[in-house]
This record gives C-alpha cells, structure tokens and sequence, in this order.
C-alpha cells in the first residue's frame, strides 16, 4: 500500500514539474533554471503534492485547498503553509541576488 501511495506521489510531482497547475504558478511562479533556485522550488512542489496526497485535495485554484473543518486539520494545513513561505521567500531572495551578479556582470562589460 505505501509503495503504491509512493508512486502516485512521485508521478504527481513529476507531472507537475513538467507542467505545473494554476496553483503551483500561483505560489512559486515557473520552475527556475538556477540550480539553488529550483532546489527551492521543488521543495515547495514537493510540500505542496505531499499535502494535496495526504489531504485529497482536488481544489485545481487553491494549492491547499479549502480551509479544513476540525482543528487539528487547520492546524497541519497552517504548518505547511509557514514552509511554504519559507521556500517562496528563498526563491525572492534567490532571484534578488541572481539579479544583482547579473547586474554586476553587465556593469563589468
């Protein structure tokens, strides 16, 4: 059974890597060719399907879907949403210094 749920996990992810939904483009914008950049990218994909699997979450808008009705559902779903900030403001800061070498670069020429 878990190898099963392992694989239906690892085929979404990959689904999504090559053709990400309105929700992944909506939380972490298009997969970055930087390498440190799509290391946090694929880590907030990673969270985001991981959560979607467990969760069975179909929302195609919403990354986590509806807010959940018992406590401790709100609870799990408010964790990942706080790791998935962190990847977003890795990914800014990742991008903000791509920006200033490649800003730096072209000063240099």
């Amino acid at each position: 059974m878990n190898e099963v749920l392992a694989e239906r996990a690892g085929i979404a992810l990959t689904a999504a890597r090559l053709a990400p939904p309105a929700y992944i483009l909506a939380e972490l914008g298009e997969s970055p060719s930087d390498p440190a950049q799509a290391r946090a990218w694929d880590r907030g994909l990673a969270l985001i399907e991981g959560y979607r699997q467990r969760n069975g979450v179909t929302d195609l808008s919403r990354a986590f879907g509806a807010e959940p009705g018992d406590c401790a559902a709100q609870e799990r779903q408010r964790l990942e949403v706080q790791w998935l900030r962190r990847y977003q403001q890795q990914l800014r800061q990742d991008r903000t210094r791509q920006q200033v070498r490649e800003r730096e670069i072209g000063l240099s020429l």
